[in-house]
């Protein structure tokens, strides 16, 4: 059988708790060898401003690969990133599942992020700054919010009235949410940040960083001319990628650090799925700790996965 997921099913049936936990789980089987997924190898399209990346992960745990199209075009007034993921068994090659991506992408993003905060952050952490108020940033609070015991949020957005649908969702949470002036007072105020934006020009930057904190940056497409965070922010901080072939290709903030000799390649070393096969993850004290992320199949994988866990075995 079948399953067809459209956006509103995803949404409906995949449980962000659990979204988690299957997104840590496959990242330690891919770290320990038990899942893979090939390099991708980004396509872009003559004459438009459209790039097409094909996505690849398989788990022999999971019995599942996953395949999914995503085109990311800027001029695309539907959506700028839309995607499809067909899911088949490995052992007898049916198709299980076609799933809309936009959603699956969304959901799996936080909760990466979300694991990425339980390894590295300082338990204590307890203010939480979200650069960007769109779905994402509603996505991140709750993921967030699901590992570490926050106390209070802050957001800042360029256009400010649509934070204020973060303020809701933040208050929805039983969490106080303020409106930050701008991105450096949010920056200088949080003990974890998430940028979600689809900036091309850097709106952190590394002299605002704060002893211990954590940063998860998300947003920018992975597009080697895209980065939310200047090459200061890297060169300060413990530095944790998705993964490092990914990471050396495709993440603007990793490829304009390295060519303005920040950093080097050999820093971009850890792996998320590493220091989970390490945990606990010891920080120095003060040490800044960032995640950068340009998004993994192996992500859409574990969505996939819980997906068909929670059709499978529905609820009582």
């Amino acid at each position: 059988m079948t399953f067809t997921f459209d956006a509103t099913t995803v949404r409906d049936s995949l449980d962000l708790g659990k979204l988690i936990e299957v997104v840590e789980q496959l990242h330690l089987e891919l770290a320990a060898g038990r899942a893979v997924q090939p390099p991708r190898h980004p396509l872009a399209v003559p004459d438009s401003q459209a790039v097409i990346v094909p996505m690849l992960a398989a788990s022999t745990v999971s019995d599942l690969v996953c395949f999914k199209l995503l085109i990311d075009n800027p001029d695309n007034d539907q959506g700028r990133q839309r995607s499809t993921i067909v899911a088949m068994r490995i052992d007898t090659g049916e198709c299980v599942a076609t799933v809309q991506g936009a959603v699956v992408t969304q959901l799996r993003t936080a909760a990466a992020s979300a694991v990425a905060t339980r390894a590295l952050s300082r338990p204590d952490s307890r203010v939480l700054g979200l650069i960007g108020a769109g779905a994402q940033a509603r996505s991140h609070l709750r993921a967030i919010a699901a590992v570490r015991d926050l106390h209070e949020v802050i957001v800042w957005n360029r256009t400010p009235e649509n934070a204020e649908r973060v303020v809701e969702e933040a208050a929805a949470l039983g969490l106080p949410c303020a409106v930050a002036p701008d991105a450096r007072a949010l920056v200088e105020a949080s003990d974890i940040v998430c940028t979600l934006t689809p900036a091309r020009e850097p709106i952190v930057r590394g002299e605002w960083l704060q002893p211990g904190q954590h940063l998860n940056v998300v947003g920018s497409p992975p597009r080697p001319d895209h980065r939310e965070i200047d090459s200061e922010v890297l060169r300060r901080a413990t530095i944790v990628v998705d993964a490092r072939d990914v990471a050396l290709a495709e993440s603007g903030a990793v490829v304009t650090a390295i060519a303005e000799q920040a950093i080097s390649s050999g820093d971009i070393r850890l792996e998320l799925g590493q220091i989970l096969l390490e945990r606990p993850y010891e920080r120095a004290p003060g040490e800044i700790t960032v995640f950068t992320s340009v998004g993994l199949p192996i992500q859409d994988l574990a969505a996939v996965t819980a997906l068909l866990s929670a059709t499978e075995s529905p609820a009582p």
